[in-house]
Formats: C-alpha cells, sequence, structure tokens
C-alpha cells in the first residue's frame, strides 16, 4: 500500500468524510472508498497507480511531513483556498499562496511548538523566510509571537 494510501485510510477510520479526504487528496471518493473497503476486506476495484504517482510527484513535501503537521497544512489550504502545489512552490508569490505560507509557519511554530530551523527543515524554506513569515503573519493579525519562536530550541542552546 502507498504511504498516501495509508494516511487516506487512516483518515477514514478517524471518521472524515470520504468526500472530504478526496478533495485534500486529489483523488476520487472511489478511490478512497476503494481504500477502505479493501481495508475491511471487500473486494474493490483501485484506480491505476499512476494517478497516485501523479500527486505525490506535485507535492513530495507534503507527504513526507508527520500526520499533525499534514493536518495543520491541510487546514491552511482549506481555510484559505489554495492548492498544496501554491504552499510549497517558492517561486509562486500570489497574495493567497503568501498569506498561506505565513500562516501555516506561524500555526506549525504555535500549535505544534515547532522551532524555526524544524519548520525550515520539514517545509524546505530558509530560516530568514520562515521567521519573516511569522513576523509578518504576527504583525497583521496582532497575535503574539509563539514560543518557539522567540527562543531556539534546548538542544542547540545546551549545544553552544
Amino acid at each position: 500500500m502507498i504511504s498516501s494510501d495509508q494516511t487516506i485510510l487512516v483518515r477514514t477510520r478517524q471518521g472524515m468524510s470520504f468526500n472530504r479526504i478526496a478533495q485534500i487528496y486529489g483523488v476520487s471518493k472511489c478511490h478512497v472508498g476503494a481504500i477502505y473497503s479493501a481495508a475491511k476486506g471487500l473486494p474493490a476495484a483501485f484506480p491505476a497507480p499512476k494517478r497516485e504517482e501523479r500527486q505525490r510527484a506535485m507535492c513530495p513535501i507534503f507527504f513526507e511531513m508527520p500526520l499533525d503537521a499534514q493536518d495543520i497544512v491541510l487546514e491552511v489550504k482549506m481555510n484559505n483556498g489554495t492548492s498544496l502545489d501554491a504552499i510549497f512552490r517558492a517561486n509562486n508569490n500570489s497574495p493567497t499562496a503568501t498569506s498561506s505560507r505565513r500562516q501555516l509557519f506561524y500555526n506549525l511554530a504555535d500549535k505544534l511548538g515547532w522551532s524555526v530551523p524544524t519548520i525550515a527543515t520539514n517545509t524546505q524554506y530558509s530560516e530568514q523566510c520562515v521567521r519573516t513569515a511569522i513576523k509578518e503573519h504576527c504583525k497583521a493579525n496582532n497575535l503574539p509571537q509563539p514560543a518557539s519562536y522567540r527562543t531556539r530550541t534546548r538542544e542547540v542552546n545546551h549545544a553552544l
């Protein structure tokens, strides 16, 4: 089973609707149903795996992230009406993509407590880009800076 299929299966077991899962992962409801029914031991016809490969090729960074981080990315994607491709492509500087990135970096720091270097590593953006985006998001929305933004991680402090 392909890792995104496993993620889809986890989300169906958590009770997310087939329609929403299909919309998030860019697959058909039939594909989600086939994965779910196969996991239950029921016969199902799977769509061609090439479609799955195309989806993974469009945004490999997203599929390598932990599930908690993927949830935050998907929340930002749905709130801003943008695509995963727009969020993770550094050369896409449309206002929606930029706003989505700012919100994503802030939420990763605030909700998961990720440090700026961790966010930079997982999203493949520079630390300076992440810092600037969080700072601008806080300023634009009158939000306090996340604790993980203000200080470096303990491991780094003790290493110095």
